[in-house]
């Protein structure tokens, strides 16, 4: 890096740094305010008051949002909070919520400050699309971190309700749960998040009737098998848009879920932090890669995978340092105004190439977590938690 722009860097704190990130999050969520580019956060915010009125949150209900709800009748409850607020105040605390997650997530997983300041420059745009669009992936990717750094101080309550939380928030969020394969507590953690998950799913009983309970339960399960129809900025939209390829996505699905597990074959590295962070980052980056409807602002998830991966590294190679380029340019300025318009139109979109580079971060941690694995290579975050 640029001496001159590396000295830039480190006159500022993580902490200044960090309030930074959540005060742009809130001024992100004035600007949408004054577009009147409100809808996503009205999803969220809406299907409360129809839970109250026993009603099926899955249908259309155009005098509040546009578009059918897709999040879990228990996330309509945890939004009541925010609910019962005005949408302008809402959406503000919304996305301040979503950063200070993510903010709070960066500092426990990287241990480092300065390590801190480049891992939330490195998802910077990401994170501004994210919060632009008034979404919940901040968050998530902030839980899904929070699980694990918790799991590693050996907190096994507070890290099976982050995994919950996360999994309510977007059924793939319970990924997380994989992480407790390195630890000998893991049973505990199993039955904790079994805990956390059955008050989760029971809560809009609360509000609803077993009748009206149920109904909406195999509503959202309907929204998210047609969902699951659609392909977008995903391994199979690459398939698709390159090569015209017309399988099924769960065979595809299948075969990276076993890309992503048969590393903990190698039982003897479960107590190693290198490894283990490496694998957070994988999962990161899989839930994303191979979740058929991804669409930009997911991709705060994935990137914070990229941070990991790369910021582990103690002396990345040239050949490392290239792909964080390539996924700095090609899946972060790509979806800005700073990118050239007719290459984002006529080739970054219709190809899926924002979802390129983050795939072929995500092949090399693979390769790396099979054959790569002199641990002095690599800092390790997390050892003085």
């Amino acid at each position: 890096m640029n001496k001159k722009l590396t000295a830039f860097i480190h006159r500022f704190s993580f902490k200044q740094v960090g309030i930074a990130f959540i005060v742009l999050a809130a001024l992100l969520g004035v600007q949408q305010i004054l577009l009147h580019n409100i809808n996503n956060y009205l999803m969220f915010s809406k299907p409360f008051f129809n839970l109250l009125q026993g009603k099926n949150l899955y249908l259309e209900y155009p005098l509040y949002y546009f578009d059918i709800y897709k999040y879990s009748p228990a996330f309509a409850l945890l939004f009541a909070p925010l609910s019962l607020l005005s949408d302008n105040m809402g959406i503000i605390l919304w996305n301040m919520l979503n950063a200070t997650v993510f903010v709070l997530a960066i500092k426990h997983f990287f241990n480092n400050d300065r390590l801190c300041v480049y891992a939330l420059l490195i998802v910077l745009l990401e994170a501004i699309t994210s919060l632009q669009n008034l979404q919940s992936n901040c968050l998530l990717s902030g839980l899904i971190m929070l699980t694990y750094t918790h799991l590693l101080k050996r907190k096994f309550f507070q890290a099976a309700l982050y995994v919950s939380l996360a999994a309510f928030i977007k059924i793939y969020g319970i990924a997380a749960m994989v992480l407790a394969i390195f630890f000998r507590e893991r049973f505990k953690f199993g039955f904790a998040s079994l805990f956390f998950l059955v008050v989760l799913f029971l809560s809009p009983l609360l509000l609803l009737n077993y009748d009206a309970f149920i109904l909406n339960y195999k509503s959202w399960m309907e929204v998210v098998s047609i969902s699951a129809t659609g392909s977008q900025m995903s391994v199979m939209g690459l398939m698709q848009t390159w090569f015209g390829w017309q399988g099924s996505f769960r065979a595809v699905q299948l075969i990276g879920l076993f890309i992503l597990l048969t590393p903990l074959v190698q039982v003897r590295y479960y107590t190693q932090i290198w490894f283990q962070q490496l694998f957070v980052a994988s999962i990161l980056m899989f839930v994303v890669l191979f979740n058929q409807m991804a669409e930009s602002p997911t991709y705060i998830i994935p990137l914070a995978g990229v941070a990991i991966w790369f910021l582990s590294f103690n002396k990345p190679s040239s050949f490392d340092i290239a792909l964080l380029l390539l996924v700095l340019l090609l899946t972060s300025l790509s979806s800005t105004d700073l990118f050239p318009r007719f290459v984002r139109e006529q080739y970054v979109r219709p190809y899926t190439l924002k979802a390129l580079p983050v795939l072929l971060v995500w092949i090399r941690l693979q390769w790396q977590l099979w054959f790569d694995k002199d641990a002095g290579r690599y800092k390790l975050f997390t050892q003085s938690l």
